[in-house]
């Protein structure tokens, strides 16, 4: 019988043997000596990645360009929130699950005004008038939105933002 310590040597040469056939495999006919051509193989698939991970409309498909999602979030009557878009939540510099639970009014400097608009929606209104209010993301500077409340679902409140810029530009021309 043969001592451990050969057993484990073989062991570790068919593991290194096997990786490498891995690597090789699929690119048989590829010369390795030629950097040129691998420079060649590895440019064309990192332009194939890209081109399939870009935003712009599939040939074939018929979509046009995808639109950005409006930035909501969905709280109690109180305010707490319940549930958000991804948008919504990045208004905030949180996650949707980072979001959750909070107390929405807390992050807007007026927050009175946020208070009157939910109190006006608990009175049985479907929606309160638009406030453009300044807000403070988590561990950002202070901004301006566009806040529109509305009922949604049985008793929730549905938020919608939109941002507003000092010079009254488009805010999918100047990214924040």
């Amino acid at each position: 019988m043969a001592p451990s310590h050969v057993k484990v040597q073989a062991g570790r040469q068919r593991r290194f043997a096997r990786a490498h056939a891995l690597v090789d495999r699929g690119t048989p006919d590829r010369d390795k000596c030629n950097p040129v051509q691998t420079r060649t193989a590895i440019s064309f698939h990192i332009e194939n990645v890209n081109r399939r991970r870009s935003n712009s409309p599939c040939a074939g498909s018929g979509r046009g360009p995808e639109v950005p999602a409006e930035p909501w979030v969905e709280t109690d009557p109180y305010g707490r929130v319940t549930d958000a878009s991804p948008e919504g939540a990045r208004l905030f510099n949180l996650t949707v699950r980072g979001l959750t639970g909070r107390n929405l009014p807390l992050f807007f400097t007026s927050r009175q005004l946020i208070a009157d608009g939910l109190q006006v929606l608990r009175h049985g209104h479907p929606e309160c008038p638009q406030l453009e209010i300044e807000y403070r993301p988590m561990e950002r500077k202070s901004r301006r939105l566009r806040v529109k409340m509305g009922t949604a679902d049985g008793d929730a409140v549905r938020w919608t933002f939109s941002e507003v810029f000092g010079d009254g530009a488009d805010p999918l021309m100047n990214p924040a």
